[in-house]
């Protein structure tokens, strides 16, 4: 695990961010004294997207018959820090499922992933 720049991350990499979320609360005044809320999220990196402000995209899941992907959205100005978990070219045990379709099989006892 090494900590990265967005420009060093690869369509596929395992990835965590830890950026400061916005909230809502509903408090007395001191109580707003610190209102970073700090997150720490992990996915697969799906690649950086925006018109007017540049998101980092963060794959949660895929849904293969339809060919989706539930992410999460994250203000590039918001990132902290990004630590890079596997690298795509080395995910021999969590599979690619950006550049590759997969297949799951469920058994009794565990899932096998089929590449």
């Amino acid at each position: 695990m090494k900590t990265v720049k967005i420009e060093e991350l690869k369509r596929g990499d395992l990835i965590m961010v830890k950026w400061f979320d916005a909230s809502e609360l509903r408090a007395r005044l001191n109580q707003h004294e610190k209102p970073e809320v700090a997150v720490c999220e992990w996915g697969i990196y799906l690649g950086v997207r925006g018109r007017r402000r540049e998101y980092l995209l963060l794959g949660k899941e895929h849904v293969e018959g339809w060919n989706e992907w539930g992410a999460a959205r994250i203000p590039t100005s918001l990132i902290e820090e990004i630590i890079l978990l596997m690298p795509q070219a080395y995910q021999q045990t969590f599979p690619n499922m950006v550049l590759k379709k997969i297949k799951i099989r469920r058994s009794r006892h565990r899932v096998k992933v089929n590449i």
